[in-house]
């Protein structure tokens, strides 16, 4: 098959596809369940670090309030339950 030039470049300006409703309502949720938890900066996790000890690292949560896994655990959580 002959590639086209079309194919080869990514177009600069092309329009984006719309969200799915998951995304609308992830988005909706995260913002009602990021409001309703207190802020608990500075929250530190244990963790192996493969030799068998435990170390202490912040996590990498930029609000602060709940980690991203736990998060969609809990929004995928009511999507379901819709």
């Amino acid at each position: 098959k002959d590639p086209s030039p079309m194919s080869e470049k990514k177009m600069p300006k092309k329009p984006k596809r719309p969200l799915s409703s998951y995304n609308i309502f992830f988005r909706e949720e995260r913002i009602k369940i990021l409001a309703n938890l207190p802020s608990t900066k500075g929250v530190v996790a244990e963790e192996k670090d493969g030799t068998g000890a435990k170390t202490s690292r912040k996590k990498r949560t930029p609000h602060g309030k709940i980690g991203f896994e736990n998060l969609g655990k809990k929004i995928g959580h009511n999507w379901r339950n819709l």
